[in-house]
């Protein structure tokens, strides 16, 4: 037995040795190397294989596979191979296809600001598209595609549209009667419209069936189109316009980017971006062969002059004012704050009048209300054969609601010899800024909204500021009585601006003369989204009433803490709070809150002729940013600074009549000396004068509150303190 228990014992420390020599040999089993994962991706488009665009996709699909070492690969699908562009759309939207180009044309039926590129005569050069739409107004076009699951990174091109037709197009009035082929577009139809010409929307394929039999006598199309349809078959004239933009949008399908690792994003959205300027060269350097397969061909090509361009220009002018609010005031004030930059409009058959107004940020809907204001005036005084001859104009420059962008305005109104006068907007501390600069170079300076008293009462010799709308030291009075109306215990929230301590001083003041002092006094600052502290003061004051001085961006965040701290102490409010999305974005609140606001009035009798006539008119020309109901007048005070821009612009047009020239010095001097202008807000008898540079006083304003619609009526007059 002991035997056999040896030779076991034996055979288990051999086996123990087999296994420790094995283990010091290492000997393990080999991992299996896995592959790295391959991403596959569909690019589809509408053009054709030997277009710039396609060779410019074919470029982008061979440097990605080369950047991600072959581990994202595209295939493109070019002519509608997978739908077409509006099924292709929707595809993207949903992560069925992963990358898209897109015409801007066919994209505006999602996102109607995508009608920019269609604007007729916008851009002055073909790099002045191009700077633009790879700027800011590219960037805001292309943020709209965001809630519809695309992500737009850069806009391609199938080049600029051209004019061709069976006779010579060198001026607008050689559209008269013709019947031209569009796209079923509002926009280009209107363009067309503008001309004398008569637009027939036909599919893009039945174009040259419909030239030949001579259904329509011309249309419009880059020269890729002109010639791969063989347009100048049957045409014998192609003018050289440059007149619209055919833009190709390059997307992706967000639900495709978030599949993919982050770097292989960042590559798709740089090289979609790198390849911009190529496309573009490609695609000019074509158009010279294109051009000469149509020269080639017999067909006369024209090149439209520089000053027959402006002509189409001024009778088109027309269509960028009635498309303003559908593309976005934004991507319009950044447009013309370019080109304003870069060329000096000098156009001696207009008088021109500056609007210097925050047109894009937390204000703009005050900016935009008085632009409207200004518009229809002009148009109003132009029907009626304009001043001293000539059609009055205007030109628009966005402050950004920043001083020493006001303070650049100014400058570049006062180098342009045909601006005999600037309107301001919102900005009380934008004015201030300003001020010193009008006052040197003489220049009138009308006000429509701003309220801050130093504006005018500001000791100026030969003061050239002349306001129509609120002074704080009036409205400040105003307010004080309105509030204490309701609670002897008032406290106030104010801006730390000019304009909130300029409201302080007028509010404290005529408290003071009431025997009454503030229970607290609360400010806060530009861009603050909390007011708990100034709140918790305030209740700790135990205020009765809180008034608010304020603009919408800010009153905001006042209103969402107050609802959040079921405070529903009453506010009285100065008028700021309409220059924005306030009533849009506090609407529940204010069911909880009682809310009443300053407004200047709307004509003593709301039923007189010319109140109902501008109401009607407003709302025929409404933005999205207007009352919905379009039949009540009182509805027109939701923009009261429109209302006070028509005044001072009619104002203004007698000044210019009464001074026989646009000479800014006399017409200042004109401002004072009008006798009487029977206007919307009031009758003015005299509206200025030398020793009064303010057309309204306290007597001229009420108390409003907004609607269920978000529309602003009158507070009842047995509610206000008369």
């Amino acid at each position: 037995m002991r035997k056999y228990l040896t030779i076991i014992l034996s055979v288990l420390l051999c086996l123990l040795a087999a296994l420790l020599l094995i283990n010091n040999g290492q000997e393990t089993e080999t991992p299996v190397t896995q592959s790295p994962e391959v991403y596959n991706l569909r690019f589809g488009h509408n053009i054709q294989k030997d277009s710039a665009l396609h060779q410019a996709a074919v470029r982008f699909a061979d440097l990605i596979n080369e950047r991600t070492s072959g581990q994202v690969k595209v295939k493109i699908f070019p002519k509608q191979q997978l739908g077409n562009d509006h099924q292709m759309v929707e595809m993207a939207m949903v992560g069925e296809l992963d990358i898209i180009l897109t015409p801007t044309a066919k994209l505006s039926a999602l996102v109607p600001q995508m009608q920019y590129a269609d604007l007729p005569f916008l851009f002055p050069a073909r790099e002045d598209a191009y700077a633009l739409l790879d700027g800011k107004v590219g960037d805001l076009l292309l943020k709209h595609l965001q809630p519809y699951g695309l992500r737009g990174v850069t806009i391609w091109e199938n080049g600029f549209k051209h004019f061709t037709a069976n006779s010579p197009i060198m001026k607008p009035d050689d559209f008269q009667g013709l019947k031209i082929r569009t796209m079923k577009s509002s926009i280009i139809m209107d363009q067309f419209k503008a001309m004398g010409a008569h637009p027939i929307p036909i599919d893009f394929h039945a174009t040259y069936k419909a030239l030949e039999d001579k259904v329509v006598d011309g249309q419009e199309n880059p020269l890729i189109a002109i010639v791969g349809m063989k347009f100048y078959e049957v045409q014998s004239h192609l003018t050289l316009s440059d007149h619209a933009y055919l833009g190709y949008v390059f997307s992706f399908s967000e639900k495709t980017l978030a599949k993919l690792p982050v770097k292989f994003q960042d590559i798709l959205v740089a090289t979609a971006r790198e390849l911009t300027p190529w496309e573009r060269e490609e695609t000019a350097k074509r158009e010279q062969q294109l051009l000469r397969i149509i020269t080639d061909s017999g067909t006369a090509v024209h090149t439209l002059p520089p000053e027959q361009r402006v002509e189409f220009q001024k009778q088109t002018k027309n269509i960028t004012i009635k498309y303003r609010e559908i593309i976005g005031h934004d991507i319009m004030s950044a447009t013309e704050r370019y080109l304003q930059d870069k060329y000096t409009f000098t156009n001696d058959e207009e008088i021109l009048i500056g609007l210097d107004a925050d047109m894009s940020m937390g204000t703009a809907r005050g900016g935009i209300a008085i632009r409207k204001g200004i518009e229809m005036a002009i148009k109003n005084i132009n029907k009626q054969g304009g001043v001293l001859g000539k059609k009055l104009g205007i030109i628009v420059l966005d402050h950004l609601g920043i001083p020493a962008r006001g303070v650049s305005n100014i400058e570049q109104f006062i180098a342009m010899p045909n601006i005999v006068s600037i309107v301001s907007g919102i900005h009380s501390a934008v004015i201030l800024a300003e001020m010193d600069l009008i006052q040197k170079n003489r220049i009138p300076f009308l006000v429509s909204w701003a309220t801050a008293t130093a504006i005018v009462d500001n000791t100026l010799p030969e003061n050239y500021i002349f306001r129509l709308s609120v002074r704080d030291e009036y409205g400040g009075a105003f307010l004080a009585q309105q509030a204490a109306a309701i609670s002897p215990r008032i406290g106030l929230l104010l801006e730390q601006t000019s304009w909130g301590r300029s409201n302080e001083q007028a509010i404290t003041s005529a408290l003071a003369a009431m025997n009454l002092t503030p229970v607290a006094v609360e400010w806060f600052n530009w861009g603050d989204t909390d007011m708990s502290l100034q709140f918790t003061r305030l209740e700790n004051a135990k205020a009765g009433v809180i008034l608010l001085i304020g603009n919408a961006p800010e009153a905001i965040p006042a209103l969402k803490t107050m609802a959040h701290r079921n405070n529903t102490t009453p506010v009285v409010s100065h008028w700021g709070v309409t220059s924005g999305r306030f009533w849009q974005d506090v609407q529940q609140e204010l069911t909880q809150i009682p809310f009443s606001f300053l407004q200047t009035r709307f004509s003593r009798n709301m039923n007189n002729d010319k109140s109902l006539s501008y109401c009607k008119i407003y709302h025929a020309s409404r933005d999205r940013v207007d009352n919905p109901v379009p039949d009540a007048s009182s509805t027109c005070l939701l923009h009261g600074a429109s209302i006070r821009a028509y005044d001072l612009i009619q104002i203004l047009a007698l000044a210019i009549e009464k001074a026989g020239s646009t000479d800014r010095v006399a017409v200042r001097a004109a401002l004072e000396n009008i006798d009487t202008y029977s206007g919307l807000v009031k009758e003015y008898s005299p509206p200025f004068s030398p020793h009064n540079h303010e057309a309204l006083d306290i007597n001229d304003y009420q108390m409003a509150q907004f609607d269920d619609a978000g529309g602003i009526t009158p507070v009842p007059i047995s509610m206000q303190v008369q």
